[in-house]
């Protein structure tokens, strides 16, 4: 019974806090910026776009944009649950740390992902190949969900 009753005290215990949200929707390929989400003043866009750089070629990532439409610095955290072929890809691994994504933005600050750089997680999400060869995975972004969302005001 203690264990049916947890799930259930968590859930009412996210819900009066307000402060961590999931945001789970159907994604449409666009190669325009969309918006995702808008949570407690910073919103959240996407866009797929197919990158041939010197870092980053053959590649379509979606990218990611921040806007922090306040007037206070905010940090952002999340974690972004993947679909590939329609089958969830991460979520076996979602509970590791390593999958916790951070930014920080000052007032008014947009945080723009773009094709230059595969460093920083936060900025993109590789979709698929746009030209394979023999040994590539052919398996291609189907959707993404933000998850455990959280904005704290500083």
């Amino acid at each position: 019974m203690k264990l049916l009753l947890l799930p259930l005290l968590l859930s009412v215990g996210i819900l009066i806090s307000g402060k961590v949200y999931s945001a789970q929707m159907d994604i449409t390929p666009t190669y325009t910026w969309t918006e995702y989400i808008t949570i407690d003043g910073v919103t959240i866009e996407y866009v797929f776009q197919e990158c041939n750089s010197e870092l980053v070629s053959n590649q379509t990532l979606v990218l990611f944009r921040y806007s922090n439409n306040t007037d206070q610095e905010v940090t952002l955290t999340w974690k972004l649950k993947t679909f590939r072929n329609n089958q969830c890809s991460n979520c076996d691994h979602l509970h590791k740390d390593e999958y916790t994504r951070t930014i920080t933005l000052a007032p008014g600050e947009i945080f723009t992902g773009d094709c230059t750089s595969k460093t920083d997680k936060k900025s993109y999400e590789f979709s698929h190949f746009i030209n394979k060869v023999p040994g590539m995975s052919d398996t291609k972004l189907t959707s993404f969900e933000f998850v455990d969302i959280q904005v704290i005001t500083k």
